[in-house]
């Protein structure tokens, strides 16, 4: 109910009770008098009756039928009298037509006390008085002259009736009098109330109106100043307040649309809300960029945002690519909702042509909603035939240049669920992608740390570093390490002879044989110059003794051309096991690097098993042994 409605209603029902209590209370109080006005009538009347039934009994000339005039000479209302007598009067005078007739009579001689009621026949109201008359002996009232009876005993009652109907007559117009000056005081009261109310309540309106618009985001709205009372005040308080929010706000708007990459906010939406839940959801990036930040590598973020799209923004189909700028392609870094079977959304192309991508190439956001088949990448149909997918791929950019493309794949139902969520979506890979920028620079920089620059190999100082989890991860799984020594035989040769340009060529070549014959699990470390050490895990020593057998066999087939001439060089290798041969693993190198020289020392080419009389032969480092040319 409106406040105004409330007000009118407020109004009627003061009003109205008002009026009800005074016609109320008049009514009770004018009863109330009334009725003992006639009840002193009957008093007083029955009195006379008495005085009179007594002076015409002493005279000798009683007639009730006398008593009623002359008493109504004295008053008016009286109706009718009636004198009963109760049984001693009788048995002592006679005339038993005169006992009591009536219950009241009766009760009054039982009681010796007066009684009184109102009687309504709906045409008149009487009022009918019982009085009980009693045998006295005071001077004056001596009954015992007359009457042969003790003090005290009841003689008889009189019952008289007195006509109230001009008196109701009278309480009505009364009633009626003060309802019409209650009706014409209404009025008047409704109207000064309306006066004093109406300020409150249409500044209750107004700011009702002003509320309303500033849910909408619109600060506009002023109240109409209503003089200079406590409204008055608040009129002017509420309207510096919008004032200054209207200034304020406005610049908040523009601040944070300009912060949140110049989403703009049009005139139909509530910029309040939108405004608060930008805020709230760029705290959130922020929050979540302030947890990245403690990751130890990019996968680990990657793995973070990956449960944030599944948790926090409720995808359920989309991936992330990764893209290595040096090679120019893409990784899959994970990817979610494929049907069985299936591991990418888009060609297989763009893992080996990154350029394939169409967010790759244009560095620009993709949304085939707005413009289908706008990359021809995308196999939504083919890889869900039942379902009408559309796609938005969204550029990670790192130091320039797209690091990475997260991909959201969605069906037609859901698209403006996504687009709502699209511009956080965005501020997360915002916040994220200056972390995984650093996190790539220090992984790298870590790496070339660990990494032989001209082999792309990890160098000593990774074995320094790692060999304590490769040896604790072999234990755990209660599996050997083999160690395989490998050296080029006559590389000094052919480094003097043909420079360090050819040395080089030769090296990488011995790098490419070495990592092909070895697991993707297995590490080979450059120890230095011509000398590399292959670490297989989980291997025994007769399948040591095959992998270091294929790398020997590979390279002395391999093929390789130096000053327009196709040369080869051939291998030798030594191969250790750890705790086999020692129950230390830098004895277990070393056992290797001595098979390594007993390989030479046999000819070169060849694959030796290190054994324990070895260690009674062994030799000092020095120039290799196999100091032919290379073929």
């Amino acid at each position: 109910m409106k406040i105004r409605t409330k007000m009118y209603v407020a109004i009627s029902i003061a009003t109205t009770v008002l009026a009800a209590l005074l016609i109320a209370s008049g009514l009770y109080f004018f009863g109330r008098y009334s009725r003992a006005t006639e009840r002193e009538h009957g008093l007083m009347a029955a009195e006379l009756v008495r005085t009179e039934l007594l002076m015409h009994l002493m005279a000798g000339t009683f007639d009730e039928g006398d008593l009623l005039p002359e008493l109504q000479v004295v008053i008016p209302a009286l109706q009718s009298v009636r004198i009963s007598r109760t049984e001693a009067v009788v048995q002592q005078f006679g005339g038993a037509g005169d006992l009591p007739a009536t219950e009241a009579e009766r009760e009054v001689l039982s009681t010796r006390e007066p009684t009184d009621m109102m009687i309504d026949d709906g045409h008149a109201v009487y009022y009918r008085y019982v009085a009980p008359y009693i045998a006295e002996s005071a001077p004056g009232h001596n009954c015992l002259g007359c009457h042969n009876v003790p003090v005290g005993t009841p003689l008889g009652a009189v019952v008289l009736e007195l006509d109230l109907t001009r008196q109701r007559t009278a309480a009505v117009n009364y009633t009626s009098a003060i309802v019409g000056l209650m009706l014409l005081f209404a009025f008047p009261m409704a109207y000064v109330l309306h006066r004093l109310f109406l300020p409150i309540v249409d500044a209750t309106d107004d700011l009702h109106d002003v509320v309303s618009k500033a849910e909408k985001g619109d600060f506009s709205g002023r109240l109409e100043h209503r003089g200079s009372d406590e409204i008055g005040r608040i009129s002017e308080q509420t309207n510096r307040l919008m004032a200054t929010l209207e200034e304020s706000f406005g610049t908040i708007v523009k601040d944070v649309e300009m912060l949140s990459g110049h989403y703009h906010v049009s005139n139909d939406r509530n910029q309040l809300t939108h405004t608060v839940a930008t805020v709230r959801s760029m705290a959130e990036a922020v929050r979540f960029r302030q947890t990245i930040e403690s990751d130890r590598d990019p996968e680990e973020i990657y793995q973070r945002l990956r449960r944030v799209l599944e948790q926090t923004f409720h995808l359920e189909r989309f991936a992330l690519y990764e893209v290595d700028p040096e090679r120019d392609n893409m990784r899959v870094v994970f990817s979610e909702g494929l049907p069985d079977g299936t591991t990418l959304w888009c060609r297989d192309d763009i893992l080996i042509d990154a350029a394939a991508c169409r967010v790759r190439r244009t560095v620009q956001p993709v949304n085939s909603l707005f413009e289908p088949d706008i990359c021809a990448a995308f196999c939504g149909e083919p890889v869900a035939p039942d379902l009408d997918l559309s796609h938005i791929c969204l550029p990670l950019l790192l130091g320039g240049r797209v690091g990475g493309v997260l991909q959201i794949v969605y069906t037609a139902d859901e698209a403006a669920s996504i687009n709502a969520k699209l511009h956080t979506i965005k501020s997360y890979i915002e916040e994220a992608a200056p972390v995984i920028e650093s996190k790539r620079l220090t992984q790298i920089l870590r790496e070339s740390t660990l990494k032989d620059a001209l082999t792309g190999l990890y160098n000593r100082r990774f074995l320094d570093q790692f060999l304590d989890r490769i040896i604790s991860a072999a234990e755990r799984r209660e599996e050997s390490i083999a160690l395989v020594m490998c050296d080029l035989d006559s590389f000094k040769l052919l480094n003097d002879s043909h420079g360090h340009q050819a040395g080089d060529l030769a090296l990488r070549e011995a790098v490419r044989v070495i990592g092909a014959s070895v697991r993707h699990s297995d590490y080979v470390i450059r120890m230095g110059g011509d000398e590399f050490l292959a670490i297989l895990v989980d291997s025994t020593p007769d399948k040591a003794v095959e992998a270091a057998e294929r790398i020997r066999t590979s390279m002395a087939a391999n093929r390789f051309e130096v000053d327009s001439r196709t040369r080869t060089l051939t291998l030798s290798l030594g191969v250790s096991v750890y705790p086999v041969d020692s129950d230390d693993f830098e004895q277990c190198v070393r056992a290797a690097d001595i098979a390594l020289y007993a390989a030479k020392a046999a000819g070169c080419n060849r694959v030796v098993r290190f054994t324990r009389e070895m260690l009674e032969r062994s030799m000092e480092s020095g120039d290799d042994l196999c100091q032919s040319p290379p073929s």
